[in-house]
């Protein structure tokens, strides 16, 4: 696994202004993969929302539900070259 992150892993400088970007909108609870390749984290649909340009909606079906986004999400110039994809939302 430790030659699999030395090949995938971003900087640490990277991690950190993906991190700084989705705080500032907030974002929390920030983890990686064991791979450093991934970030994890948790927030809610208005941060969302403002995070990626996007419109999150609620949608129920009997006893479950699920916020999705209703639009492509966008990052600005700032952190979108450092992101290669977001997915879970």
């Amino acid at each position: 696994l430790e030659q699999v992150r030395d090949m995938v892993a971003p900087l640490p400088s990277t991690v950190q202004a993906v991190q700084r970007y989705f705080a500032s909108h907030g974002f929390f609870g920030f983890r990686l993969t064991g791979t450093g390749d991934m970030m994890h984290m948790r927030g809610k649909a208005s941060a969302a929302d403002a995070a990626l340009n996007t419109e999150m909606r609620l949608w129920r079906n009997g006893k479950r539900s699920i916020w999705r986004s209703l639009l492509p999400y966008s990052l600005p110039a700032s952190v979108g070259g450092l992101v290669d994809y977001i997915s879970g939302i």
